[in-house]
């Protein structure tokens, strides 16, 4: 007969419950399953009928041939491109998001919130890249753009859409913010970090086991617009140590 072959299984968008009979049955083929995060893995062991023993942790890796940190002049002629292309002035930071536009990457909070930090500080350009294909929620970007719009602030929180050029809009930037609300792990965040960069995302979900807060950024609190403001002045306010967190994530 034929040898038996490994089956490795793993999740990309969260652990469904799978405990019914037929899972129960089909389960029993599977030889390990691969958990991105301590807390993807908790999930499985609550969700599978599967043994702890054939749950591995693994977590996520970068492409630092993609995304690297480049000299400092090949910096400064990047950065200068992306805030001429968008008119963002040059002496702003630059707090960059990458997602698509859905509830649980925390878009509809970061837009309340940059409206919020927008009526405080002048000194900074919020620039969200992703967009809306592959969501089903009751807005679309354009209801996102008009609330940007709405507020007066459109000229300072872009909503870019897709983008290839991703290394290089995180090259231009001094922060990356994501406030996904539960991610079960976030290799955006270590994309991020190998540029340089420091983070900001939630206290919630795989984010938790990527930034320690006041070490490789800041975490807020999820579905919070309150706490994300607060974090994002509490990071601005502290551009110098932002600076030092973003060297140490290299």
């Amino acid at each position: 007969g034929l040898p038996h072959v490994k089956l490795v299984m793993t999740f990309h968008i969260g652990v469904p419950n799978h405990n019914e009979l037929l899972h129960r049955f089909l389960y029993k083929r599977v030889d390990s399953i691969i958990a991105i995060s301590r807390f993807e893995m908790l999930q499985m062991y609550d969700r599978l009928p599967v043994p702890k023993e054939k749950i591995n942790l693994l977590y996520n890796g970068v492409n630092l041939s993609r995304f690297k940190n480049t000299s400092a002049s090949n910096g400064d002629a990047l950065e200068n491109s992306i805030k001429e292309q968008y008119s963002i002035p040059k002496n702003n930071l630059l707090f960059t998001s990458i997602g698509n536009l859905s509830l649980g990457k925390g878009v509809t909070e970061w837009i309340k919130a940059t409206i919020e930090v927008c009526k405080k500080r002048e000194d900074i350009s919020f620039i969200w890249i992703g967009d809306d294909v592959h969501i089903d929620e009751k807005y679309t970007m354009e209801d996102l753009k008009k609330e940007v719009l709405d507020s007066g602030f459109s000229h300072r929180i872009i909503l870019a859409g897709y983008q290839t050029n991703v290394p290089e809009f995180l090259k231009a930037s001094d922060l990356f913010l994501l406030p996904a609300r539960n991610e079960s792990f976030g290799i955006v965040y270590i994309e991020a970090m190998a540029m340089g960069l420091p983070v900001i995302g939630c206290n919630a979900g795989g984010a938790r086991e990527i930034i320690t807060d006041g070490v490789h950024g800041y975490l807020c609190e999820p579905n919070n617009v309150e706490s994300l403001t607060a974090t994002i002045i509490r990071a601005a306010d502290n551009i110098g140590a932002l600076r030092e967190m973003g060297k140490s994530n290299i």
